[in-house]
């Protein structure tokens, strides 16, 4: 019996399993209670994630059919030190000329 074709050099990866999540606000997603980084572009988005279950360092996001490459795992001893910014860069505009105030009515 002779073999046909031989298998894909990537044979494996047909067999990941597949879940959704929404990616945080903070670029992170769960998975089997790990946290993973994602690309800043696809904050807020809902993707899909590729892994194995016995690999839990190779997984692969997809948005719309298109990879984004495997993501990290967050290392909690560097994130738990970052500083956050607590105003979340909210802009404030202070009034340049005070002679214009105008005692804080609505119109």
């Amino acid at each position: 019996m002779q073999c046909l074709r031989s298998t894909p050099y990537n044979l494996k990866d047909h067999f990941r399993q597949r879940i959704r999540r929404r990616v945080a606000k903070d670029r992170t997603i769960t998975l089997d209670g790990r946290l993973y980084e994602a690309p800043v572009v696809l904050i807020g988005l809902q993707v899909e994630l590729l892994y194995h279950t016995d690999d839990p360092d190779q997984v692969e996001i997809k948005y719309q059919q298109k990879s984004y490459g495997l993501v990290r795992p967050v290392n909690l001893h560097v994130n738990c030190r970052v500083k956050r910014d607590k105003n979340r860069n909210a802009e404030i505009h202070l009034n340049p000329d005070p002679s214009k105030y105008r005692g804080g009515r609505l119109l």
